[in-house]
């Protein structure tokens, strides 16, 4: 293969013509993120802090970095995508009765969570101490600043009849689009079913990740693992929060759909708590023992396994904060292409889950061999649930022509497209014998390019020819035959 293209002396027309898209999440925004949790880290290091303000200050300095750097750098308030004019800031007019109409379907979402938070018992442990305080302070400044960005955002819409004027025309009983005052319900909803999980872990995470310090944790490589994994988790925690903590059409981080298949809501919830206790914790999943509990952690094999859980685990989290201020499940918030989504789809499902098998090593026979192929098909059961989030998440995304066209370049120049051209060229380097279909593959893509370069060529023959006869005629418009 590799010699057939270097005899043509140029690489195939899919290869050139393919590209990749430009990621929705720019690589600067994130990397301004982690240079602020890098800091942020360092100023909480030598104080005693408390957890509001360990939250505050992890949650608040990356993100507000991460805004910077989108508003001045990448410019994402000028995209088309937010649906923003800042012409019409001046020549625009504000309906005081559309607004009046956004803000009580805000207003009505966060009473109905609030009611849901008071309600079941999973959000007991958020009901106090800090968490508490940290609540009653986000929705005193969301009940205060919400008519204030609702007025701003509405002056600047071309088409200010967004989702949240359509669920409050639901409210008021009027003419509206079902779907898009549904994205506005479940928009609100599934950020805020996720975001009491993420912030009540940010100041426990941090402390587990100061227990001990590094001096202490490079004696061993099991302890530096442990180490290393608390702080990652953190990292995760961090930019998690943020992506559904910041929506807005300003910084073009607002959830412009949600998922449309109940399946794909069913697959994804299932995976989260307080459901995944309810579905693993009830099958036995969780008494799945430990790699350490299984091997020495101070062999060679011990040290192979921890390097493998320690990649599976960077590039798990590497491919959450790709998203920067995107992160976010069951939405749309843009394509991301970045990252270990450079190389690959669903690189976060795969590399979480073979960690988990990397961890968990359910296939580790003790005791009866059974209980190792019950455990193993637990853990199978559990990848296949992730299987059925990444197929649902396609699906879901097929429309979209920038997914479409991210599909079409990691076909061509993902890790696996890439690893079948390496394995094709050293077999034909080392004079293995290359098959038709082999060389239809190379010689193909040239077929194609040549045949509609023949098209080409001939509709621009039979254009001149009729240019020639209009000219030619006695009542020829000539300023027609220019244009054209």
């Amino acid at each position: 293969m590799g010699m057939l293209q270097s005899t043509l002396g140029v690489s195939a027309p899919s290869e050139r013509a393919v590209a990749r898209p430009a990621s929705d999440s720019s690589p600067v925004t994130v990397g301004a993120g982690l240079l602020a949790v890098a800091f942020t880290w360092w100023l909480c290091g030598p104080w005693a802090i408390s957890p509001l303000y360990t939250l505050a200050l992890f949650v608040g300095v990356p993100a507000l970095a991460m805004i910077v750097v989108d508003v001045a750098v990448v410019r994402v308030h000028r995209r088309a995508s937010t649906g923003l004019d800042f012409s019409r800031f001046c020549r625009g007019e504000t309906t005081l009765s559309r607004v009046a109409i956004k803000v009580l379907s805000f207003y009505v979402v966060w009473a109905g969570i609030a009611l849901v938070y008071w309600l079941l018992k999973e959000y007991a442990p958020y009901r106090s101490g800090y968490m508490l305080t940290l609540a009653i302070g986000l929705a005193t400044a969301a009940a205060v600043l919400t008519p204030v960005y609702v007025a701003l955002v509405d002056r600047l819409q071309v088409d200010p009849h967004d989702e949240a004027w359509h669920f409050g025309q639901w409210l008021l009983g009027r003419p509206h689009d079902a779907h898009l005052a549904r994205i506005h319900v479940l928009a609100t909803g599934l950020r805020a079913f996720f975001l009491p999980f993420l912030l009540g872990s940010i100041s426990e995470l941090y402390l587990n990740s100061e227990a001990i310090g590094f001096a202490e944790a490079s004696q061993s490589a099991h302890r530096m693992l442990y180490y290393y994994l608390d702080k990652l988790w953190l990292l995760d925690s961090i930019f998690s929060s943020i992506g559904y903590l910041i929506a807005s059409r300003l910084l073009d981080t607002h959830i412009r759909d949600v998922y449309r298949r109940p399946t794909s809501w069913l697959v994804t919830c299932v995976c989260y708590a307080p459901y995944n206790t309810v579905f693993f914790t009830g099958t036995g999943f969780y008494q799945v023992r430990y790699w350490d509990s299984v091997m020495a952690v101070d062999g060679l094999a011990g040290l192979v396994w921890m390097t493998l859980i320690a990649i599976t685990c960077t590039i798990y989290v590497g491919a959450n904060i790709s998203f920067g201020l995107r992160f976010a499940n069951l939405s749309k918030r843009g394509i991301i292409t970045t990252g270990p989504y450079a190389l690959m789809k669903h690189p976060a499902y795969f590399f979480k889950n073979i960690s988990w098998w990397l961890m968990y090593v359910p296939f580790a026979v003790i005791g009866s061999p059974l209980e190792a192929v019950r455990a193993s098909l637990l853990m199978a059961l559990a990848s296949g649930v992730y299987y059925l989030r990444a197929r649902h998440e396609e699906i879901e995304l097929a429309a979209d022509p920038k997914y479409q066209d991210y599909c079409e370049y990691i076909r061509r120049h993902g890790l696996l497209a890439r690893l079948r051209r390496a394995g094709r060229g050293w077999r034909a380097g080392n004079g293995d014998t290359i098959s038709g279909k082999e060389i239809e593959s190379v010689v193909g893509p040239y077929l194609e390019e040549a045949h509609a370069l023949l098209k080409r060529k001939d509709s621009i023959r039979t254009e001149a020819e009729s240019l020639e006869e209009a000219r030619q005629r006695p009542d020829a418009d000539l300023a027609d035959i220019k244009e054209r």
